[in-house]
Order: C-alpha cells, then structure tokens, then sequence
C-alpha cells in the first residue's frame, strides 16, 4: 500500500498514480489528499487499487467519510465498497 501524498507536502499524488499504474501489486491509499486526485486515482487504476484514508488524527474522521460519500456519489455499490472497506479487508485478509 502507498500513501498518495500529504497536502502539506509538495503534491506527489500524479507520481502516486504514475507508479501504481506501473506495479499493479500497488493499492493507494488517499489519506490526507485532497480529492480530486482521489478521484483521478479510481478512475485510473480502478475501485479495487484505492483505500479510504482518514489522516485521523490530523484531519476529522466524519469530514473525511462525508468527502469520500461525496466522491463516490453515482459510482456503482460495488465501487463504493471497495474503496470505503473492501480493499483494506482483502488486503489485511481480515475476513478470514
């Protein structure tokens, strides 16, 4: 997994998405990003390669779940639930 940048960083979230197209074992994570590169970031790699990320405690958890409803707003269930849990539950194979 691969942190996409930080907005109080010089903005990496292009690069970010660069090399995950590049290593497809690669998911991201869009924690602390603003979120049109969140969005670029699902429509370039897919649903199933970006995780939700909070930057809790630096940012407000129901502010970041609110922007990524938002986000997602008219992509399909399926989509929504890859980004928001999915991804992170395969990946950490919490659902064993």
């Amino acid at each position: 997994m691969v942190h996409m940048g930080g907005v109080v960083f010089h903005d990496l979230t292009n690069a970010a998405i660069e090399v995950a197209q590049e290593h497809p074992n690669l998911t991201l994570i869009g924690s602390g990003v603003r979120p049109v590169p969140v969005l670029k970031a699902i429509k370039t790699l897919g649903s199933t390669r970006v995780c939700f990320g909070s930057d809790t405690p630096f940012s407000l958890m129901h502010v970041e779940v609110a922007k990524y409803k938002a986000l997602l707003d008219g992509m399909s269930e399926e989509d929504k639930h890859n980004v928001m849990a999915g991804n992170i539950i395969r990946l950490l194979k919490l659902d064993a």
